[in-house]
């Protein structure tokens, strides 16, 4: 993505981490606000922020397209999937022409989740438990000493040592249902 031009359709709060991502790979990323105003996160980052919708060849041009499920409706996906581009509606797998896997970096740690759309939400919730998890200052120091460890190893004493640098650690956790889950029942409206 380096230097490539990328686009964000929305200017939401969804849509923030998906810039991070964009500008980490060296993307050129242009976000498009649909007459809504950029949230606070999206005005944060160094990117160019434009009103209104975009022209249909505003986003033939992108590497990558990413758009908001709040703006869904502004923009047609079907071109992108007809010419084999890169589009991703957040939370519509339908329109869309490839999964975004919720990211979870922490720590110099970087965890993929996909569930092949079935369920954007649950996702989202797996990586902001895990963030707020791996976030823990004690993992930061572990995780910086393992570095300085290895460091001073030579290449084919890194695998042992290591193995017994970790042994030890563990991730102890427990999975909480919601009440209608448990009970058998329908979720909860809004």
């Amino acid at each position: 993505m380096s230097g490539r031009p990328a686009a964000i359709v929305g200017a939401d709060e969804l849509v923030a981490s998906k810039i991070d991502r964009l500008l980490q790979a060296g993307a050129v990323v242009t976000v498009y606000a649909c007459d809504a105003p950029p949230s606070a996160a999206v005005r944060a980052r160094a990117v160019a922020i434009e009103p209104g919708a975009p022209e249909p060849s505003a986003l033939s041009s992108a590497a990558v397209v990413f758009v908001s499920p709040a703006f869904a409706d502004r923009v047609d996906f079907r071109p992108a999937r007809d010419a084999g581009r890169l589009w991703c509606t957040l939370d519509r797998p339908e329109q869309s022409t490839f999964v975004n896997p919720a990211v979870v970096d922490a720590q110099g740690i970087g965890l993929r989740f996909v569930t092949g759309g079935a369920s954007p939400a649950l996702l989202r919730r797996l990586r902001e438990d895990l963030e707020g998890l791996l976030s823990a200052p004690e993992l930061t120091r572990f995780v910086d000493r393992l570095a300085g460890i290895r460091a001073t190893l030579p290449r084919g004493q890194r695998g042992d040592r290591m193995r017994a640098a970790v042994r030890g650690f563990a991730l102890k956790g427990q999975i909480l249902f919601p009440r209608w889950f448990v009970e058998g029942t329908e979720p909860p409206g809004e």
